[in-house]
């Protein structure tokens, strides 16, 4: 069965209560769709759209198993999952962006098939059979984060008085052991003289357990105005634009925004992600200069304090982190996937 967009739409409402997730679906259904009519397939709009609302189905239930659990899903209604692939065989033109450093599942069954893989880095030319199809895009970045400069940023937030801003963040949903090691991480802040100025973001569940981990870590944050626990970072950009440091995981759409921006980060990849990539992506910025990895099994609230205060108290360390950032990022993504994806289009029928 392949399903409207009006039943993938009902399909994923059923699994995905939160509105950013709905949002965000939404959204990347009505991207394909658009593609689909601008290449000359208005005839298949429908079926991309549903495509693009059903991407992420698992996410919010079952973040550990994503693209994995969705499977599940889908085969127990019965969904085609043969949609690709099809398409290829009609001889519509194929291409595939991925954004992580390891291709994921998808790509890797589709690498024979499509003409074009739109990757992220130099570095993960090398993970493909076809390195002859690769081509180096980057993954967009959204025009808002540039609308600042760093110094107008800082201005704004109200964090221009000298002390470094420090912002940390563990995905929409949170992460447990991430959460509390942040509640020491603030305690120790507070301990220190309160050298920094900090916000970070918990998360949809996470936020549920962090005034717990702040209690036990003997922290009051109404004293403390420098430092903020938030569910979720509505303001983002500015916050990462006037960052000084962020720590975080390693999420493909992050690190494209950590090296767009030059913003020197300490990344603790997440351990419960397919095939590890996540460690894949830290490394290409750590190896890079940009970033300093650590794995989740050697983090502490106390090692990541002082790892931060080694970055923060050294300009030149500091300075040179986000020149090596930066030197990996594409804030013309956006017009490389375009220019790449409209050059593939030969007419109908052909």
């Amino acid at each position: 069965m392949i399903p409207t967009p009006e039943q993938a739409w009902d399909l994923l409402c059923e699994f995905n209560e939160g509105g950013f997730h709905r949002k965000h679906a939404r959204t990347v259904g009505d991207v394909l769709r658009w593609f689909a009519q601008e290449l000359g397939f208005g005839q298949d709009a429908d079926f991309w759209e549903a495509v693009g609302i059903l991407h992420d189905l698992d996410f919010e239930q079952w973040p550990d198993q994503h693209c994995v659990k969705s499977q599940e899903l889908m085969e127990a209604r019965d969904i085609d999952p043969a949609m690709i692939r099809a398409a290829a065989r009609l001889g519509i033109p194929c291409a595939i962006h991925e954004s992580n450093a390891i291709p994921g599942l998808t790509t890797r069954l589709l690498e024979n098939h499509t003409d074009l893989i739109m990757v992220g880095f130099e570095e993960c030319r090398k993970n493909y059979k076809h390195p002859d199809k690769v081509m180096v895009t980057g993954t967009p970045v959204r025009g808002d984060f540039f609308l600042l400069t760093r110094k107008e940023a800082k201005r704004k937030l109200g964090v221009d008085d000298g002390r470094p801003l420090i912002v940390s963040f563990f995905g929409s949903l949170g992460a447990e052991e991430m959460n509390r090691e942040m509640a020491q991480f603030l305690a120790l802040e507070v301990k220190n003289g309160l050298p920094f100025h900090h916000v970070h973001g918990a998360g949809a569940i996470g936020c549920r357990h962090m005034s717990g981990y702040l209690a036990e870590a003997g922290m009051d944050l109404s004293r403390t105005p420098e430092l903020e626990v938030r569910e979720y970072i509505h303001n983002m950009c500015e916050l990462m634009r006037a960052a000084d440091l962020v720590i975080c995981r390693a999420g493909a759409s992050t690190i494209s925004e950590l090296t767009a921006l030059g913003v020197p980060a300490i990344i603790i990849p997440s351990p419960n992600v397919t095939h590890n990539h996540q460690e894949s992506n830290a490394r290409v910025l750590s190896d890079a200069g940009g970033a300093l990895l650590v794995l989740e099994k050697d983090s502490s609230g106390q090692l990541l304090y002082d790892e931060a205060c080694r970055i923060l108290r050294d300009e030149d360390r500091r300075r040179n982190m986000s020149a090596a950032m930066a030197s990996l990022g594409n804030i013309d993504a956006s017009e490389k996937i375009y220019g790449a994806v409209m050059a593939l289009r030969r007419p109908v029928g052909k």
